[in-house]
């Protein structure tokens, strides 16, 4: 592997990484969200409170455990289509009180996988839409319990956040998009032990680019977010150059590709009629006849080498073959070019 090839496998790594500190920050950011805003809300409402008291006086004497006291608890205010008491159990159960009222560990992360689907169950009822950090706290509450993923339902309520005026819900939607077009590219580079953070039959798609980058242009004139929103769209134009790029593996945008050169032809010959028309002009002069000669001369040398590079290029293009990876038809590869080496050398 070469050192670009290198340098783009550590780039794909750490954006692995990054996934891995987004999965504690948006646990951070779940807790955060329940402490400062679901109970405070608590603490004003004393309905929500006795709900509570009752819910964990239940699950202490549930005798098939607290989490399905909990779930049970949780399931019926999802019928009944009560938003606020799902946030106020949920958060509860995720990382507040009701996680103290059980003993061993397993049921402590029992009830916290409860308390995080209540939550992302929670911002799903439609009277959760008075809340505009419903949707961000349900999702991240979920990537907190199974990890990040590229799932199309947690991106959908980050979006609806986002709509709804929560710049964190913004940026998190950009960032589901901005991985679910990154799948595929770490195995690309690093070979089939590569690890990716999503499925990689979801990489590549335009749209997710194209949609990545809407969100983070949008925070651009954020406080808080602008520098990230800034970080994030250099990282957009990053990942579609890898895939675009075929020394990658990638197909080249042949528009864009054409465009690129019809400018630069475009800039070439205006220069070159510039600095003719200039020539012409100024031709009768004794100085400027010698001038107008060497320019004929170094233009048509120009032309000729310009022409045997273009040539010489385009023969190497047709020989080129696209570099396989460390994969396991690499491998096979590899042995068979051995075995017909050493048959050669017999």
């Amino acid at each position: 592997m070469g050192p670009r090839a290198r340098a783009l496998a550590l780039a794909i790594a750490a954006w692995t990484l990054a996934g891995a500190r987004a999965d504690a920050d948006a646990c951070a950011a779940a807790r955060r969200t329940c402490e400062r805003t679901v109970e405070r809300a608590m603490g004003d409402d004393g309905a929500l409170m006795r709900f509570v008291d009752d819910a964990r006086t239940r699950a202490r004497t549930a005798t098939r455990g607290a989490a399905e006291a909990h779930a049970l608890t949780l399931d019926a205010a999802r019928e009944r289509e009560r938003s606020a008491e799902m946030f106020a159990l949920g958060c509860c159960a995720m990382d507040g009180g009701c996680v103290e009222d059980v003993g061993t560990e397993a049921e402590k992360a029992a009830v916290r996988a409860v308390g995080a689907d209540a939550l992302f169950a929670a911002q799903a009822i439609e009277d959760a839409v008075k809340f505009p950090w419903a949707g961000t706290l349900g999702a991240d509450a979920r990537a907190c319990a199974r990890g990040r993923g590229c799932d199309a339902e947690s991106a959908a309520a980050y979006e609806k956040s986002g709509n709804a005026g929560d710049e964190l819900g913004k940026l998190r939607a950009g960032d589901a998009a901005l991985r679910r077009y990154a799948a595929g590219l770490a195995t690309r580079i690093g070979g089939e032990g590569a690890v990716e953070v999503c499925d990689a039959s979801l990489g590549g798609d335009a749209g997710d680019a194209a949609r990545a980058r809407t969100l983070y242009k949008e925070l651009l004139t954020s406080n808080a977010f602008d520098k990230v929103a800034s970080e994030r769209l250099r990282e957009v134009t990053r990942l579609e150059e890898l895939w675009i790029d075929p020394s990658k593996g990638g197909k080249p945008d042949m528009a864009y590709a054409m465009a690129d050169a019809l400018v630069k032809l475009t800039v070439r010959v205006s220069v070159a009629l510039a600095v003719l028309a200039v020539s012409y002009v100024y031709r009768d002069s004794r100085w400027m006849g010698g001038l107008w000669r060497l320019v004929r001369t170094v233009l048509l040398f120009g032309i000729v080498i310009d022409t045997i590079a273009r040539v010489r290029a385009f023969i190497k293009w047709l020989r080129w073959k696209p570099p396989v990876t460390n994969t396991r038809a690499a491998r096979r590869e590899e042995k068979r070019r051995e075995r017909r080496k050493s048959g050669h050398h017999a």
